[in-house]
């Protein structure tokens, strides 16, 4: 009967988290998770240019308990001024990024996180002037975007989330001269998530 105990707290001590988390689209061990999301970028610091841009963001991840690791995929349209004349381009986003939810989520109930993301930003657009394209595709970028959110589950498969942060990105060229700048925005993203 003594080592009956033992055994019965371990079993105890490592079945309590799954349990816990049996009603939430984070239990039940790894599984994979797909957010379509709808985002904007406002508020440029740092830089001589005023921006604002709209996203399509997507994101594709793997869950491991209050963990969500992820890969992103945004397709963003940037509008803006430089020294009074108006533009427009269209940019590539990827990135690699985790939220970590600071409470459970469960099924009818809404959970913070904190979420990180590593990215790099590409010009994807022809203008039809080589010397301008040039320039756009020789542009290097690297940034980091900390931010916070909330999440609340519809049911195990299906929740929406809302989140705001801070992107920094470091971007620099050396066409048509040797320039960089490092930037600090504002950002806002509403996702549907989709748990298999």
């Amino acid at each position: 009967m003594p080592r009956t105990l033992p055994v019965a707290l371990a079993a105890v001590g490592l079945l309590a988290p799954s349990a816990a988390l049996a009603d939430s689209p984070l239990g039940g061990g790894p599984a994979f998770t797909m957010s379509v999301g709808r985002g904007a970028t406002v508020g440029v610091a740092g830089a001589p240019i005023s921006i604002g841009a709209q996203s399509m963001d997507n994101r594709f991840g793997v869950t491991l308990s209050k963990l969500v690791a992820f890969a992103s995929i945004d397709l963003d349209r940037v509008t803006g001024e430089v020294d009074g004349e108006a533009y427009g381009v269209r940019l590539a986003t990827v990135g690699l990024g985790a939220r970590y939810y600071l409470k459970g989520l469960k099924v009818g109930k809404a959970a913070p996180y904190v979420v990180g993301e590593l990215f790099t930003v590409s010009p994807r657009q022809d203008t039809g002037d080589e010397d301008t394209d040039d320039a756009a595709n020789a542009v290097s970028s690297f940034g980091f975007a900390p931010g916070f959110g909330g999440e609340y589950a519809f049911a195990k498969s299906f929740s929406l989330s809302g989140e705001v942060g801070l992107p920094i990105l470091r971007a620099s060229t050396d066409e048509p001269v040797d320039i960089s700048a490092t930037s600090i925005s504002f950002s806002s993203n509403l996702f549907l998530n989709f748990y298999f």
